[in-house]
C-alpha cells in the first residue's frame, strides 16, 4: 500500500506545475495523505507485533477440571424377600 501511494505521489508531483495555488494545495493534500498512510502502515505493523508477542508469551491456560459426577439415582424399592427363596 505504501509503495502504491509513493508511486502515485511521485507521478503527481512530476506532472503538476508548481506555480498555481490550486496545484500547490493539491500536492499538499497528496503529501498529507501519503504521510497518514505511512503512519497507518507503521501502526498496523506495531500492533501485529504486539499481538504476536502477547500470544507467544501468554502462559498456558490451566486444564479444566471435569464437572463433578451426578449423584446416583435413588434405588428402586426392593421387593421384600419371600419365604420360599
Amino acid at each position: 500500500m505504501a509503495a502504491a501511494l509513493f508511486a502515485a505521489y511521485w507521478l503527481l508531483c512530476g506532472l503538476l506545475p508548481r506555480h498555481h495555488l490550486v496545484w500547490l494545495l493539491l500536492v499538499l493534500a497528496v503529501q498529507q495523505a501519503y504521510l497518514i498512510a505511512r503512519l497507518g502502515v507503521r501502526l498496523l505493523f506495531f500492533a501485529s507485533q504486539t499481538g504476536l508477542y502477547l500470544t507467544l508469551t501468554r502462559p498456558p491456560a490451566p486444564p479444566e477440571e471435569p464437572p463433578p459426577a451426578a449423584p446416583p439415582p435413588p434405588a428402586a424399592a426392593a421387593s421384600p424377600p419371600q419365604n420360599g427363596d
